[in-house]
């Protein structure tokens, strides 16, 4: 004899529509949120029961238990506890969950007779033995799905890079197919190989980035879901100097922590030899710095976070001394191009502005650190692709010092001691020795810095404290201290000639930046 299907009048019980559409995960296949409202509102007008409004919705993966972004699911549990509604309505039972954890919770809430009905477009439930057997194989499908494929996305990512295939922002002076694979960019590749040998030459970056201009070099981007659609992308100094780190030039590829030959994976076309790409790397560091001996390297907080409000360039942080010899931090603008008077501002203001910001606290929870962690989790992977990126430029500069040395030793022998021409090589090469000592020190420190999988995350204990007391840690710290903490806050702080003007924080700590916002009457910083 079958189950008896337990009697409840669905005429008298109040539904919740629950609709979910990830913008996170692959579910292209699933239906819009505005299609499953229209499907679940048919059912509802066909079988007679009443829906709830507002209705339950969520833009985010159900595929992560207890998922953060997923408000109202968590709404919708404690409404169905509180008595407010009876049963749920959705278009699939995977709307509801994708993982097993968030699955029992339904199954607890339908033990104990909170949740009366459930009742989908695509699947049909009882309210009996064979129908929980039913909804609980849906939900291991759909976890299984999940599941199933994100593994097959990861080893896709992993075959295409095997191939040489990319993804992301593609490289100046190339176009990248649909298949991903690099193809020059007409001009604009002439123009790259050209500015390599240039900058070779020993032609400034400034100066280079305008004779490209002028050429007519300009990157169009083509992508129709980016912010800059159709705008054309000129060349600057600042592109100019990642561009001549990079290693893809000479067909090296780094992406998601692996390493790729792409001359060896299809008919790349390099815009510089391996050579040429070292000696660039050797004569950059030469530019900046022609002796390296007995040279410290100062640490200074917030490089890189404070900005410039007339240009929104970064500004360069710097030690001077005031009239009377008291020693002093300040940030100056340093692009020629702006129309700032005062190029400078003392880090003291800055720092004044952090803590009366920070006085009060931050009210944050656990919710707050999974944005926190996720957040520093994403910076963290493109953090260890600069520091790769770095060494190999520095691993590059220190080939060709080495072979620079070795050619200047070879020609010595060729002279007396005495003479004016072994005098100026053999200093050359004494600061070519030196500079090669200075690059391997650098490279074993940044691979030091590159080991660390968490670098510098908290954990919820610290982040949670940090949150409470975050004015008095500020303080209390040193330079390295304060500029980790502040890391951790803020993204970046805008300072006219006198002043902070606006400032935007992380993502976890923004709940402080909203909270100063309603207080001071202001809308929304940027």
């Amino acid at each position: 004899m079958e189950d008896e299907e337990e009697k409840v009048d669905i005429h008298k019980l109040k539904y919740a529509l629950y609709v979910r559409k990830s913008t996170d995960d692959k579910e292209r296949q699933q239906r819009s949120v505005d299609d499953q409202i229209a499907e679940c509102e048919e059912l509802a007008a066909k079988l007679g029961v009443k829906l709830v409004e507002p209705y339950y919705r969520d833009d985010a993966s159900a595929k992560i238990p207890n998922n953060p972004k997923r408000d109202r699911f968590k709404d919708l549990l404690a409404d169905l506890e509180a008595g407010k509604v009876d049963g749920i309505m959705a278009w699939h039972p995977d709307r509801l969950a994708r993982n097993m954890q968030d699955g029992g919770k339904i199954f607890g809430l339908i033990d104990d007779e909170y949740v009366k009905d459930l009742k989908f477009v695509t699947h049909y439930y009882t309210n009996n033995a064979s129908g929980k057997m039913l909804l609980g194989i849906s939900f291991t499908l759909s976890t299984y799905y999940s599941a199933n494929l994100s593994d097959n996305v990861k080893r896709g990512h992993r075959r295409a890079f095997k191939e040489g295939k990319s993804s992301g922002t593609p490289k100046h002076g190339y176009i990248r197919t649909d298949e991903g694979i690099y193809v020059p960019d007409g001009k604009n590749f002439d123009l790259i190989v050209e500015a390599w040998q240039l900058r070779k030459g020993g032609m400034g970056l400034r100066e280079l980035a305008d004779y490209m201009n002028e050429q007519g070099y300009g990157r169009v981007i083509k992508g129709t879901k980016a912010k800059r659609y159709g705008e054309k992308i000129t060349m600057t100094y600042q592109i100019l100097s990642e561009l001549f780190k990079d290693p893809f030039y000479y067909g090296m590829l780094f992406q998601a922590n692996k390493t790729i030959n792409l001359c060896d994976a299809y008919d790349f076309k390099i815009a510089v030899n391996e050579d040429d790409f070292n000696e660039v790397q050797r004569l950059s560091r030469a530019m900046r710095s022609p002796l390296v001996t007995n040279r410290r390297k100062t640490f200074y907080p917030l490089r890189g976070l404070v900005k410039c409000a007339m240009c929104s360039r970064s500004m360069t942080p710097g030690a001077s001394k005031s009239r009377l010899g008291k020693r002093y931090l300040y940030y100056r603008c340093t692009n020629h191009d702006c129309t700032r008077k005062k190029k400078s501002i003392r880090a003291i203001v800055v720092f004044n502005f952090i803590y009366k910001l920070l006085e009060n606290g931050i009210g944050l929870t656990e919710k707050d650190y999974q944005y926190y962690h996720d957040n520093l989790t994403g910076q963290a992977d493109k953090r260890r692709l600069a520091l790769r990126t770095d060494i190999n430029s520095k691993e590059a500069a220190l080939k060709a010092t080495k072979r620079r040395s070795k050619e200047i030793g070879l020609k010595l022998i060729d002279y007396k001691q005495d003479s004016p021409v072994w005098k100026v090589n053999n200093e050359q090469m004494l600061k070519l020795e030196a500079d090669a000592k200075d690059l391997d020190k650098q490279i074993k420190e940044l691979r030091a810095e590159i080991s660390d999988p968490e670098l510098e995350l908290l954990s919820i204990e610290q982040f949670l404290n940090l949150a409470k007391n975050a004015d008095s840690k500020v303080k209390a710290a040193d330079e390295v201290g304060k500029d980790h903490i502040c890391r951790i806050i803020f993204l970046n702080l805008v300072v006219d000639e006198e002043k902070v003007v606006s400032y935007q924080m992380t993502k976890a700590f923004s709940k402080l930046e909203k909270a100063q916002n309603v207080l001071n009457g202001r809308g929304d910083r940027t």
